[in-house]
């Protein structure tokens, strides 16, 4: 990689063009260098007798690990950025000297899919090789992604501070070209790539119309002020397993239109449209149908939560095979590591989270943080604490009751004390975070997990399984701040959003947390618990808590 020299500002002057062997050098051309990359220029700088170079590196969708598809000649804009003091700062002009450069080449900058009238007209060579050869070394090239990396320093000192045990990964994003990057006369409106890919669009959803405050029980839709009656966006949950994303789309707002599921052993009953088969694909393999499953949806935006170890070198070749299934299909994505404690979550959890956009339609941002461990010095609410939680939960609650296992155990007095003012280690479905009671003195009912896995309390949980449903699960708490964040995001596309709401925790769920307030009352749990009917199976979940499964395992 050769040597790119940041030079000082006093020393600069720019030219408008300079003349290069028998090529004229200006901005918007693009040169090839000897790198093997390529550099769309800028400015032209001169120095002293030293002429420069700046503008952005392109290089070959072939040499991006499969990330991208692998067509002859084309290549990809790379970006860099990094957010300081909540500023985002572009740091992607790269500096090179005019030694550097190799040959000047033909370059089309387009959001158009791929067509073969970008080829070169001329071909050269004998064989397939030849011409093939030299296409990569003369013919026109063509860009229509542009690879962003944006660096949080605030996050990767948190990062630090929590001591991950992975590296940390910056924010990155893969996205079409927008018109401003385009060459003139090579930009398709979005609303024509839209249409090609999923067909007529209705603006603000094609689910069921709704006025502009709609409950159902208590469950809370949370529409917001918006005009009147208005359609809702429609949401189909992949994988549901017990349905945390799907109670977060339908705190959001959304319509749940399906699920889908191969455990028939959780809360498919619950869901509409919904049928469980023997053919229902392996969690392991689902990465590898994602392209089959967008074409038949054919959504606006597609989302997924997954391990954070996806990101993790060993799964490197598994993780650009799931972007390749969108970016193949136009599918515009971002993906970033989310710390959902400071969403609002009372424990420490990780999680990889990929917002995907279809072709024509922008992407949705991350939603922004509402909590943090230094609330005064970043102007965020304080960490959600278990005792807060836990001081909630109503009493008779369904599955608020210790099973005749933990009752056993609690005789045997193994159960330990922790404090329940701090954020508790992450929720699995056999790892031994949150087994015990704060208080050391028995187990934690099914209704205490789930609540600081962040189901609402009102959720009915099906199956014998309880604990692994609520660990496996997506916090219904964080699935609601994420797709309200995507419900506005079509909404101010689609141009019918009025004003705004919180994207947190309801307040009403809540209590103050301090040393004033005892957490969480025992009452009848401690007297003597009612036990669960069916305790043989909840008995055999609790003998699998040496098999951790933890935040980084392989499974996704």
């Amino acid at each position: 990689m050769p040597s790119r020299k940041k030079l000082r500002v006093h020393e600069k002057m720019t030219l408008k063009l300079y003349k290069w062997k028998n090529h004229t050098l200006k901005p918007d051309t693009t040169v090839e260098l000897s790198s093997g990359d390529f550099l769309f220029i800028k400015s032209i700088i001169q120095q002293h007798e030293s002429i420069f170079l700046s503008g952005i590196i392109q290089r070959r969708n072939s040499d991006f690990e499969g990330k991208l598809p692998k067509k002859l000649n084309e290549l990809y804009f790379v970006h860099q950025k990094k957010i300081i003091d909540g500023e985002i700062r572009d740091d992607s002009l790269e500096e090179l000297e005019i030694k550097e450069v190799l040959k000047v080449r033909e370059l089309v900058r387009t959001n158009k899919r791929w067509e073969p009238r970008f080829r070169s007209k001329e071909t050269l060579g004998d064989t397939r090789e030849e011409m093939q050869q030299w296409v990569r070394e003369n013919g026109v090239l063509t860009v229509r992604w542009k690879f962003v990396t944006t660096t949080d320093e605030i996050k990767h000192a948190k990062w630090d501070a929590w001591k991950m045990k992975r590296k940390f990964v910056p924010r990155r994003e893969l996205s079409t070209l927008t018109e401003l990057y385009c060459t003139p006369g090579e930009y398709v409106l979005p609303s024509i790539l839209r249409l090609a890919w999923r067909g007529k669009t209705l603006e603000g959803g094609d689910g069921d119309q709704v006025q502009e405050s709609s409950t159902s029980g208590s469950r809370k839709t949370d529409r917001g002020r918006i005009s009147n009656v208005i359609s809702r966006y429609t949401f189909g949950d992949m994988y549901c397993g017990a349905g945390g994303a799907t109670c977060g789309a339908e705190m959001a707002g959304l319509q749940i239109r399906y699920g889908l599921d191969s455990d028939t052993d959780t809360g498919l009953r619950e869901t509409p449209k919904t049928t469980p088969s023997e053919k229902d694909v392996n969690n392991r393999t689902q990465i590898f149908f994602t392209g089959a499953l967008l074409q038949k949806g054919t959504p606006r935006i597609a989302i997924l939560e997954e391990t954070a170890g996806l990101l993790d070198v060993r799964h490197g070749r598994a993780f650009n095979q799931l972007l390749l299934c969108f970016t193949q299909l136009g599918f515009s994505v971002t993906w970033d590591h989310l710390l959902l404690q400071d969403l609002g979550l009372p424990q420490s959890r990780t999680r990889l989270v990929i917002l995907a956009a279809c072709p024509g339609e922008p992407l949705p941002q991350f939603p922004k943080l509402t909590h943090s461990a230094n609330p005064d010095l970043d102007g965020l609410k304080p960490y959600r604490t278990p005792c807060s939680v836990l001081r909630s939960i109503p009493v008779g609650c369904d599955n608020h009751e210790l099973t005749e296992r933990q009752i056993k155990m609690q005789k045997n007095n193994i159960y330990k004390k922790w404090n329940p003012h701090q954020i508790v280690s992450c929720i699995t479905c056999n790892g031994e975070a949150c087994t015990s009671h704060p208080s050391g003195k028995r187990g934690m009912t099914r209704r205490e997990t789930a609540a600081l896995q962040g189901f609402p309390h009102w959720f009915t949980f099906h199956g014998t399984k309880l604990r692994v449903q609520i660990g496996n699960a997506v916090p219904p708490s964080i699935a609601k701040i994420v797709f309200t964040t995507v419900r506005k995001h079509l909404e101010t596309v689609d141009g019918i959003i009025e004003g705004s709401e919180d994207e947190g925790m309801d307040d009403e769920e809540t209590e103050p947390d301090g040393p004033d307030h005892e957490c969480v009352a025992d009452r009848e749990l401690e007297a003597g618990a009612t036990q669960l009917e069916g305790t043989d199976s909840e008995e055999s979940e609790e003998t699998e808590l040496e098999e951790t499964e933890d935040e980084d395992s392989d499974e996704y």
